[in-house]
């Protein structure tokens, strides 16, 4: 995400690894960006069934060494069963941050906080072969982490085919509410499992916005979402849980049900 963020979601992977397809889900589940460090958020995420994942951001990525308070947040969300995957920003894949440097931020989520997998934000939007082929090998070189090893990337608008082969989730929304209304997903979507795909939908006003953005990702072929009341005039969406997440937890755990009849 554009602001650095920490991010609960959750996987439907294509199988191509036992690790990843181990967390398959095949009912709408929520992500929750959290820019923050607050206990009573994480344990308010990590305590709700409808969530499952959480990506981890103490300094706009690993930062220069392990910080002990989200250490601790981290060991107490996995022992919930939620997944936690680190952030590494790639600024649009244009060189700024090479694969090297990327790569070390990986080693340090994995060898500091032993995460289940990594989220590679700011992703290039195109298939041009130099960005595939970046992204292509951070994907193999999480791939090689020993343990879980999901792969997120978050280019936060809709792109070609190219990435959904690189990523066991892609993230092909992150805007406004009101821009979500007439958001066009791709037809090639339609081809991958819904959990393939979370969309982020912040500046959502009112629980019944909230309830209807989350019934238009699951039309559009998409499991995994989280809906925030927080980001109106470019406000930081991110900083903390929307208003309304205990009833969208609620919502969601209801589809989640209905589903499984």
């Amino acid at each position: 995400m554009v602001l650095g963020v920490l991010l609960v979601t959750s996987s439907l992977s294509l199988g191509v690894r036992v690790d990843a397809s181990a967390l398959t889900r095949d009912a709408v589940h929520i992500g929750v960006p959290l820019y923050s460090d607050s206990v009573s958020d994480w344990s308010r995420v990590s305590g709700s069934p409808a969530t499952s994942m959480i990506f981890l951001n103490p300094s706009d990525g690993p930062g220069d060494s392990l910080q002990g308070n989200y250490l601790s947040l981290v060991r107490h969300a996995q022992a919930r069963g939620v997944r936690v995957l680190g952030y590494v920003d790639t600024v649009w894949g244009n060189g700024t941050v090479s694969i090297s440097e990327a790569e070390a931020s990986v080693d340090k989520y994995y060898s500091w906080y032993g995460v289940d997998g990594i989220m590679f934000d700011e992703v290039n939007d195109t298939c041009a072969p130099a960005p595939v082929t970046y992204y292509t090998e951070l994907y193999n070189f999480v791939k090689q982490k020993t343990g879980a090893d999901i792969v997120v990337l978050n280019p936060g608008t809709f792109v070609g085919e190219c990435y959904a082969r690189v990523s066991d989730v892609l993230i092909t929304f992150e805007d406004t509410y009101a821009n979500y209304l007439t958001y066009q997903q791709p037809n090639w979507v339609l081809s991958y499992p819904p959990g393939h795909f979370l969309h982020i939908v912040f500046d959502t006003p009112t629980v019944a916005n909230m309830t209807n953005a989350i019934k238009l990702a699951m039309s559009r072929n998409v499991n995994g979402v989280y809906i925030t009341d927080l980001g109106a005039n470019g406000t930081n969406p991110y900083s903390s849980l929307p208003s309304y997440f205990g009833v969208e937890a609620s919502v969601i755990l209801k589809l989640q049900h209905h589903s499984c009849k």
